[in-house]
This record gives C-alpha cells, sequence and structure tokens, in this order.
C-alpha cells in the first residue's frame, strides 16, 4: 500500500470512527433527552451571566473613561472681575500637574449657550430679555483622575485669588462620578456572585446526568467490551455528548443574551440614559466585542460539559 493510500485509509478510518462517535453520544443525549436539556439550561444561564460579567467589564472601562472626560470643575468669577485676573488664575492651574483642560467661558458665551439651550422655551427668553446678562465668567477645569479632582479641588480652596470666586462647583458632580465607580462594582460583584453559583450549579448537573447515562447503560456497556468494543471508545462517546450539551448551552446562552441587549437597545433609543452624559448601546458593545465574547463563551460552555464528564467517567465507568 502507497504513502497516499494509506493516509486516504487512515482519513476515511478516522472520519467513519468520528461519525460513530457522533451517533452514540446523540443517542445518549436523545435517550436522556430531559435531563440533557436540564444540563444545556443550566449551562445557558451560567453563559448568560457570564456574558452580563463580560459586558458589564466592558461597560465599566467605558464608563470610566467617559468620566475621565467629565470630571470637571466649574470656577464661577464674581461679577466685577476681571479678564486679567481670570487670565492670571487660569496660568496657575495650567501649570498644576492635576490639570487636563482649562476653558474660559465669557459672560457673552454663558448667555448665548443659555440662549441655544432654551431657545424653544418662548416664558424664560422673554424673562431673560427684562434683565441684563445675568451669567458670571468662570473656568471650566478637567481633571486627570478623581484624585486630581480633589487636588485641584484644594488649590482652588487654598488660592490667594479666592477671594475674587464666586463659587466652585463641584460636590454634585464628585457625588455622581461616586456613585458610578460604586454601582459598577456591585454590578460586578452580583454577576460574579450568580454566575459561581451557576458555574457549580452546571457541573454538577452534567456529572449528574453523565453518571446516570451510565448507569442506564450499564449493560450495554459489558456487551461492547465482551464484543471488543474499546474503552476509549465509550469514553469518547460520551465526550462527545458533553461537546453537544456544551455547544447547545453556548448557542442557547448566547441567543438569551442577545434577546436582552436588544430590549435594552430599544429602551436606549428611546432615550434612556444612565447619566445625564451618558447613554449605553448594548447592540453596539456586544458587536464591538462579539468575536472574544463567542471564544469566551465557547470555551466556558466546553470546559463546564467536558470537565464534569471527565470526572463522572473516570469515577464511575469501570476498566
Amino acid at each position: 500500500m502507497s504513502l497516499q493510500e494509506n493516509l486516504d485509509y487512515n482519513l476515511k478510518n478516522m472520519f467513519t470512527i468520528i461519525k460513530r462517535l457522533f451517533k452514540s453520544a446523540f443517542l445518549n443525549f436523545r435517550r436522556n433527552f430531559g435531563l440533557s436539556m436540564v444540563a444545556v439550561f443550566a449551562i445557558a444561564i451560567t453563559i448568560f451571566f457570564m456574558t452580563f460579567i463580560f459586558v458589564a467589564d466592558n461597560l465599566g472601562n467605558i464608563v470610566v473613561e467617559d468620566v475621565k472626560d467629565k470630571i470637571t470643575i466649574s470656577l464661577y468669577f464674581k461679577a466685577d472681575t476681571t479678564e486679567e485676573i481670570i487670565f492670571e488664575t487660569k496660568d496657575d492651574l495650567i501649570n498644576l500637574t492635576d490639570t487636563r483642560s482649562i476653558d474660559y467661558i465669557s459672560k457673552e458665551v454663558a448667555l448665548q449657550n443659555f440662549i441655544d439651550r432654551h431657545r424653544d422655551d418662548p416664558l424664560l427668553m422673554a424673562a431673560l430679555a427684562e434683565v441684563e446678562n445675568p451669567f458670571l465668567a468662570s473656568l471650566v477645569i478637567g481633571a486627570n483622575t478623581e484624585k486630581s479632582f480633589d487636588n485641584i479641588i484644594r488649590y482652588l480652596e487654598d488660592s490667594p485669588s479666592s477671594l475674587f470666586f464666586e463659587k466652585i462647583d463641584h460636590t454634585q458632580r464628585k457625588e455622581v462620578i461616586s456613585d458610578i465607580f460604586n454601582i459598577i462594582l456591585i454590578v460586578q460583584t452580583i454577576g460574579i456572585a450568580l454566575t459561581v453559583t451557576m458555574a457549580i450549579t452546571s457541573l454538577l448537573v452534567v456529572f449528574n446526568i453523565i453518571k446516570l447515562t451510565i448507569y442506564g447503560l450499564k449493560r450495554e456497556i459489558s456487551i461492547m467490551r465482551l464484543i471488543g468494543v474499546s474503552r476509549r471508545f465509550i469514553v469518547s462517546s460520551f465526550f462527545f455528548q458533553s461537546l453537544i450539551t456544551g455547544l447547545l448551552g453556548m448557542f442557547f446562552g448566547l441567543i438569551i443574551s442577545l434577546i436582552i441587549a436588544l430590549s435594552f437597545d430599544h429602551r436606549t433609543s428611546l432615550g434612556l440614559e444612565i447619566l445625564p452624559f451618558f447613554t449605553i448601546n448594548f447592540i453596539d458593545l456586544i458587536k464591538f466585542n462579539f468575536g472574544n465574547l463567542v471564544i469566551f463563551q465557547i470555551i466556558t460552555a466546553l470546559f463546564l460539559s467536558t470537565f464534569s464528564t471527565l470526572i463522572a467517567v473516570k469515577k464511575h465507568l469501570k476498566n
């Protein structure tokens, strides 16, 4: 037999064995269909929670980056403060390593910004026309980090120029920023706890299903061994059964995740915002990470199903 013929024979033999393994695995899956679907469901829920953590982690990173651009302090000057003093204060702040950016907003610009935002409110516009420009000149100071935010505030409060300051607007924003980080931490902690719980449940469910399958096929396995079927083939058939269970669990877990993401995406398209300056689009978030997410789900699902199977086979399938 030539090398090519030998290769063709081995390939044909390999595909025949794989076909028989899948056939045996599907037969085992169908015999215990109810229990197998319980395992599929358990893995699907685990995958959903792991997807939730994956998305929450990416969302947290996006929010953190977005918040960095929103960590600003509005420094308002008294009405009689000259621009010379304002620009001197600005120059002093630029020299701080904690400062990311500084924008000067004059009284005229502040007035125009207000008009642009509320031009559709005739009552407000009429009231504004009755008074002089009520707005104050200000500096909008961007901070590099939350710690920088505190450092800049302390610097302003101790600054000799503070007698020209009307107000330092920071307290409300600082609370919002702290709330963001706390919410992200709580969500991730809950997600991890639920995922660990469901992962343990999935391992136990798959383990017991394979154990029951082995006990149910005890006589059949004995006959197979008597007629010369190798133990490797029998073990492999259970392993292939776990692959089917894991892949189905991954598929349904992904479907559940997409359905829930679509429902949230519909709500955000109508203007649902978690913050005045930040809006979530879960579908775009999943699309952007879809490749990594699917790989992550497949690895998790196959680990949950095959790990339990290998333990059950080792413990309950005798030589």
